[in-house]
């Protein structure tokens, strides 16, 4: 088909092509288009959401090298050479398979306007949100979170004010800017929708380790924050600027 658009071009520019040649080709260019339109249309053929580690991908050129090796000139030693990567690729697979299921993780995301919290404990996963539900598993960052991690159970609750993780509490702010404290010990601090605070005077009562601010704040409120955190030697993380907060532990 190339080799015959080439010969379409010349002959055009040469003002001797013929009609019925030049339907011919716009034919089988239509016939191509449909041919792929087909194709592309096939969900048999279209793999989608799948989680690939670097190890992975490591083992995978090894098996793919192995192969062409034993592929240019046989022997047993090169077969075995094959077999020997693919147990590492299967190696692979089982640890990180086990990884995900003993690991726990704190994930503040970074949502403009909204706010996600997960806490995953091996594949039992709450995540915390102020999103639609129905919406929730569509999200961008829930959905690429999902596809990495795998086979998840997942629980959908309603934001909280006080989390306890890992030996951790984390104080929630919002826009209603309450922070009553009855706990003796606030670790860390998410400050969620702009809320109206001093944060000089929520320091000095609380003496978080960490203020964490999601993407559900102005900017310029984030902007104050961090120079308040700054002059006082309170770490601050910003979701915006550092990307989602994790916690593993």
């Amino acid at each position: 088909i190339l080799s015959f658009g080439i010969l379409i071009i010349i002959l055009a520019l040469l003002n001797i092509l013929p009609l019925p040649l030049a339907y011919l080709f716009g034919w089988i260019i239509n016939q191509m288009n449909l041919f792929i339109a087909f194709i592309a249309k096939q969900e048999a053929f279209l793999f989608k959401n799948i989680s690939f580690s670097s190890w992975m991908l490591f083992t995978t050129y090894i098996i793919i090298f192995s192969l062409f090796w034993l592929w240019e000139k046989p022997s047993v030693n090169k077969i075995k050479i094959v077999f020997i990567s693919i147990l590492l690729f299967q190696g692979v697979l089982v640890y990180e398979k086990y990884q995900k299921q003993i690991s726990n993780q704190f994930i503040v995301f970074n949502q403009s306007k909204k706010n996600i919290t997960l806490i995953r404990n091996g594949i039992q996963t709450n995540i915390f949100h102020n999103l639609d539900s129905n919406k929730i598993k569509k999200n961008y960052a829930i959905h690429n979170f999902i596809i990495e991690k795998g086979n998840l159970n997942l629980k959908q609750l309603p934001n909280k004010n006080i989390y306890k993780v890992n030996n951790k509490t984390i104080l929630v702010v919002d826009s209603l800017g309450v922070y009553n404290i009855l706990k003796p010990k606030i670790d860390y601090v998410i400050l969620q929708q702009s809320p109206k605070i001093n944060l000089n005077r929520l320091i000095a009562i609380i003496n978080p380790e960490l203020i964490i601010a999601d993407a559900s704040n102005y900017k310029s409120y984030k902007l104050n924050w961090k120079n308040t955190c700054d002059s006082l030697q309170i770490d601050f993380h910003d979701t915006s600027v550092k990307g989602a907060f994790i916690m593993e532990y």
